[in-house]
């Protein structure tokens, strides 16, 4: 045969391994919003995301898992492809909540990022006392107002009653003052400041109505 040498054409495959996703987040990070924000409040909390490296372009998305706090919110935090964090708190809920967020590019091996962990505050704001009528046996619900007749004998004590107070907000005290009186006629009006209460006399053949402004103030706040 008279050769001495040999050629051979070796082909070498790599074979595509997934790489895990990645993204950048400041740890120990904080988010601080005040009580009863809504979804319109909108926060850049994760950078620099990748689903692996720069020849992979699967489609990412981020995995959240409330560790504490989830009564916190009326729809929970949710961050999108582009790193923003969405969140809508429930109504007069402040506290804080521990949030673990992870990216996932859908893959069978290696689709998790690590995870990273970060906080939402949720500063008090003062709820204005409310308060109404509704209570008293002079309210007429058919009307909406307080009804008195004519001539009525001696002097009525008529109170407001405060709705339920807002979470955290049990032990304020509440003080009424009255910013107007009303006419006179028809009524005969004072405030007894040690019962909180209007007092209402009547003008003998009076009538008419008569509009009665009070203010209640509580230890953080006005209505």
């Amino acid at each position: 045969d008279g050769d001495n040498t040999y050629d051979l054409n070796l082909i070498l495959r790599v074979v595509a391994v997934n790489d895990a996703p990645l993204f950048d987040m400041n740890d120990d990070i904080e988010v601080i919003v005040f009580e009863d924000v809504g979804l319109e409040s909108e926060y850049e909390i994760a950078t620099n995301i990748s689903p692996g490296n720069e020849f992979e372009d699967e489609n990412v998305a981020f995995t959240i898992q409330v560790l504490a706090g989830s009564d916190l919110f009326s729809v929970a935090p949710e961050i999108n492809s582009s790193g923003i964090l969405t969140f809508e708190l429930a109504e007069n809920m402040y506290g804080s909540s521990t949030i673990k967020a992870q990216l996932d590019d859908g893959q069978e091996e290696n689709s998790l990022s690590g995870n990273k962990v970060f906080t939402i505050a949720v500063s008090p704001i003062n709820d204005e006392p409310v308060f109404s009528f509704l209570d008293s046996e002079y309210f007429s619900a058919e009307t909406g107002k307080i009804v008195l007749y004519e001539d009525f004998l001696g002097s009525l004590y008529i109170a407001p009653s405060l709705s339920s107070p807002t979470f955290g907000e049990e032990d304020q005290t509440v003080v009424y003052e009255a910013l107007d009186l009303g006419n006179d006629p028809p009524l005969g009006v004072s405030f007894d400041d040690l019962e909180g209460a209007l007092v209402v006399s009547s003008i003998l053949d009076s009538n008419g109505s008569s509009t009665i402004t009070l203010r209640a103030t509580d230890s953080g706040g006005t209505a």
